[in-house]
């Protein structure tokens, strides 16, 4: 597995001010005149003491059943453009699976070394690291050993945890996507599997690109993907590293 875990878990103050000012207790109050008022004059006083109609309000304001929404719908994702990031099913952004943990280790700056030998040298997970958009992104090289291409690049994120990159295929599936999203994209045909750790989850597997390659959409309880997988369909079923 990789060394970084892929799935983890205003206060205002307000001050009321009041004030009275007291009056002249002693003061005795003038005796009002009193003038004859006549029936038109009555109605014009009362016209003009009446409370003015209350405006006009939005029933939703007091009304809840009239203020609730339905849940907005998950708008259809974009196709991916950014060359940095983008998803293929040989490989994300600079790096495919043609290329060996060394090769990458030239792009991202990073010594793999130690992760290479972890595993006696069959097997390597590394999290590519570097400064690009693509740092978090981890890389599985297994089917010919450590010194063998990479066989598939993936990132997971836990469900409470904000995403640090959104890479996306060229239909436009990455992290937030739904199974109809997915479906839209790659037709229903698609290999699904229960979660092994969290029986919640749905693994789907879709073969795309060349023969033996592809993707993996991992879809959390909230049926939105929270992790992604790209490259040699055989290690894409592994549960964990490198079996």
């Amino acid at each position: 597995m990789p060394r970084s875990s892929m799935v983890a878990p205003a206060l205002a103050a307000v001050i009321a001010l009041a004030g009275c000012a007291a009056g002249d207790e002693g003061a005795a109050s003038p005796t009002p005149s009193v003038t004859a008022t006549t029936a038109t004059e009555s109605a014009t006083a009362a016209d003009s003491t009446a409370s003015p109609a209350p405006a006009t309000s939005d029933p939703t304001a007091s009304d809840p059943a009239a203020s609730a929404t339905s849940p907005t719908p998950r708008p259809t994702p974009a196709a991916s453009t950014d060359a940095a990031t983008a998803i293929t099913p040989t490989g994300v952004g600079p790096f495919t699976t043609e290329m060996t943990l060394t090769e990458a280790a030239a792009v991202t700056g990073e010594d793999y070394s130690m992760d290479m030998e972890a595993f006696g040298g069959h097997c390597a997970a590394v999290i590519l690291g570097g400064d690009g958009p693509w740092a978090p992104i981890w890389a599985l090289a297994e089917s010919e050993g450590a010194d063998g291409p990479i066989d598939t690049f993936g990132y997971g994120i836990a469900q409470d945890e904000p995403a640090a990159v959104d890479a996306r295929t060229s239909e436009g599936i990455g992290l937030g996507s739904t199974m109809a999203h997915i479906t839209a994209a790659y037709g229903a045909d698609l290999e699904t599997r229960e979660g092994f750790y969290d029986v919640a989850s749905t693994d789907v597997f879709v073969a795309a690109g060349p023969d033996g390659f592809g993707y993996k959409f991992v879809l959390g309880a909230d049926g939105a993907v929270r992790e992604w997988g790209a490259g040699r369909l055989e290690q894409l079923h592994y549960v964990e590293g490198c079996a």
